[in-house]
């Protein structure tokens, strides 16, 4: 979403920098669930207003 260049960028890093075609490759050889790794679209702070009727800070 808003932030899913970034995670790829953050993962790029992270992994040592390799191109953009070794990161395809590597997740086309991986299982649907990835082993249970979960990645959260919130990677640049949530987005979405309160449901709260009377937010506080």
């Amino acid at each position: 979403m808003a932030a899913s260049g970034a995670i790829t960028g953050w993962l790029r890093d992270l992994t040592g920098e390799p191109d953009f075609t070794a990161l395809l490759e590597e997740a086309v050889q991986s299982a649907p669930g990835a082993g249970g790794l979960v990645m959260l679209p919130y990677f640049a702070g949530e987005r979405s207003p309160s449901p709260t009727p009377r937010p506080a800070g």
